[in-house]
């Protein structure tokens, strides 16, 4: 199991192929784990496999979260539902998506005969929209992709982090120094001496909320990137073509490497992860082209299946030290 000893964020690769993926790639979906749950994003053909291969826990807090209906981001879910149903599931979990993932969803389980006996929540997000979720916001926009339903990219922005103890304040309060002060700083309320304490009694702020964008499908988007926050810490991001492939991108709805970087470049990004990788990329093809983007943004790299990427907490603003 991804298994959190602080409070770093966890992403985990699932399926990093295309519709067609390559040998060595499942099709889409990559989770992020974080300690209030784990939101997995699109549910490629195997996915379900791949959770239990990764030990990612989809136990409470599990959000699933679509980008657009179209066969390699959802033929993984009437698996997963299943499975959820034949291991006795009894927690309630969320499937977001763009309008009509309900119906979408419903259909295939009907169509696949999936039971459910656990609650479904279904949340419907149209450009714009924001999900409030536990330590976190969900912002989607439009992607530059055809699908039913419109496509959608998404900003995970988490809750700012309290940092430093006001010392004075634990004193007046009379709470001792333990391990209960590392709830304090995940962002955890805690009850000692008969009463309630929240982070913002007993702390300062001192470091911003980590932020992870998915593109989902897309052309390049600089819509996208525009409404980026401040910085990025991670931008997961389709690169489904060659360079020399940039005509039959456009016309499929689709990125190439270069494509990729130089929209991200738009904005202030700590880590760009390239994904969504086509079968017509040669070895030769993927490393020539990813050096080439490197010198554009600098820390990109080509996620494989099964790769863990571990985003700690930012260092404490020089304003708060």
């Amino acid at each position: 199991m991804v298994e959190l000893k602080g409070s770093e964020v966890v992403l985990t690769f699932l399926g990093t192929g295309s519709a067609i993926p390559p040998l060595k790639r499942q099709q889409s979906s990559f989770a992020l784990t974080h300690h209030t749950g784990t939101i997995l994003f699109d549910c490629g053909e195997g996915t379900q496999y791949q959770i239990r291969r990764n030990k990612v826990s989809t136990n409470k807090n599990f959000i699933l979260c679509i980008s657009h209906m179209h066969s390699d981001h959802t033929l993984g879910i009437p698996g997963l539902l299943s499975s959820f149903q034949l291991q006795g599931r009894t927690e309630p979990m969320t499937i977001i998506g763009p309008a009509g993932i309900a119906d979408y969803t419903k259909y295939i389980m009907y169509a696949f005969n999936v039971k459910n006996e656990y609650p479904i929540k279904f949340i419907e997000l149209y450009p714009g929209d924001n999900y409030k979720g536990k330590n976190f916001v969900l912002k989607c926009m439009r992607s530059a992709h055809d699908a039913p339903g419109g496509a959608l990219s998404y900003i995970w922005i988490e809750n700012d982090f309290p940092d430093k103890f006001d010392t004075d304040k634990l004193d007046q309060l009379n709470i001792p120094r333990g391990p209960h002060l590392k709830k304090l700083q995940r962002g955890e309320t805690i009850f000692i001496n008969d009463m309630q304490v929240k982070p913002e009694d007993v702390m300062f702020k001192g470091r911003r909320g980590r932020v992870i964008a998915y593109s989902g499908d897309t052309m390049p988007n600089k819509d996208f990137i525009k409404r980026l926050p401040d910085i990025t810490d991670v931008l997961v991001h389709e690169g489904s073509f060659p360079d020399d492939m940039e005509q039959l991108a456009r016309e499929r709805g689709h990125s190439t490497f270069s494509q990729v970087a130089r929209v991200a470049s738009l904005a202030k990004i700590n880590q760009l992860i390239l994904t969504h990788i086509s079968p017509r990329f040669t070895y030769k093809q993927l490393k020539n082209d990813l050096k080439s983007i490197q010198k554009i943004i600098k820390n990109t790299r080509v996620a494989n299946d099964n790769d863990k990427i571990i985003i700690e907490l930012p260092e404490v603003h020089k304003n708060n030290i």
